[in-house]
């Protein structure tokens, strides 16, 4: 029983540290939504573009909330969503985060 309460502790906690600790790459690493191209369709569903390439997105896109704080972050790899997603509330709240 005492095993299973440390393990439960454990668990708990390593948790809570890894929300606590969201990976927010600095602005000069973020493409917004706004300036991002998307086409529909595909093996993969919908894959993005930063405006004026044809090579498909690697990296973060972002998007804002017209107060002007963040309302979502995302990894892309080759266009398509991989990797680590945060949302935010109005006011710059986490709400949610997932892979």
């Amino acid at each position: 029983m005492k095993k299973l309460i440390i393990l439960l502790y454990l668990c708990y906690f390593s948790g809570y540290a890894q929300n606590k600790n969201s990976i927010i790459p600095p602005e000069s690493e973020m493409v917004s939504m706004n300036d991002a191209t998307v086409i529909y369709g595909g093996k993969y569903g919908q894959r993005y573009f930063k405006d004026g390439s044809n090579e498909p997105y690697t990296g973060w896109l972002s998007a804002r909330y017209d107060n002007g704080n963040l309302e979502s972050i995302s990894q892309f790899k080759n266009g398509y969503g991989n990797g680590i997603w945060i949302n935010f509330d109005p006011d710059g709240r986490k709400e949610s985060q997932g892979t």
